[in-house]
């Protein structure tokens, strides 16, 4: 599964055959790393600022769900059945997988382009640096002061280690 900067998502098998592709309306660019669910559904974000929930033939939108910003975090689905993703409004989204309503939004204070990861309980979290907003020029004082502010909220969150990737 990819998608393109002209807003295509794909789906081909393993032998490189096209079986599926959807451009949802309205047109973005999918810069965000897609998540498959164990049920076979697609989760990606698009910079149209939704989520998106995928046949597993990516041919057909099943839902989507506004948020205030591009989503370009990697989303990641959890056990208990929840879509989290980050957007460029700021805010972490847990957005339910069978009906795409959203559960909670936990605000960070800054874009969230890294993508996601989950466990029930852990020992350690992992955050991992995105050249995105670099390229796109955006300031490196209001990177580094975006990146502090996730850190802060993940620090008051968990009594997890955390570590910081790129």
């Amino acid at each position: 599964y990819f998608g393109s900067e002209a807003g295509v998502f794909y789906a081909f098998t393993s032998s490189g055959t096209l079986v599926g592709l959807t451009s949802p309306t309205p047109v973005g660019a999918f810069r965000s790393p897609p998540a498959v669910g164990p049920d076979g559904r697609v989760y990606v974000g698009n910079d149209n600022g939704r989520v998106y929930a995928l046949n597993s033939a990516a041919s057909g939108v099943l839902w989507s769900v506004p948020t205030g910003g591009a989503v370009r975090s990697g989303p990641a689905v959890g056990a208990n059945g929840a879509v989290h993703v980050g957007s460029s409004d700021g805010r972490l989204y847990a957005i339910d997988a069978a009906t795409g309503g959203v559960r909670w939004t936990y605000t960070a204070g800054g874009n969230i382009h890294s993508p996601v990861a989950l466990d029930a309980d852990p020992d350690l979290v992992t955050v991992w640096l995105a050249v995105n907003d670099l390229n796109a020029r955006v300031p490196l004082d209001r990177y580094a002061a975006d990146l502090d502010a996730l850190l802060r909220a993940l620090r008051e969150q968990t009594d997890a280690t955390i570590l910081v990737g790129n």
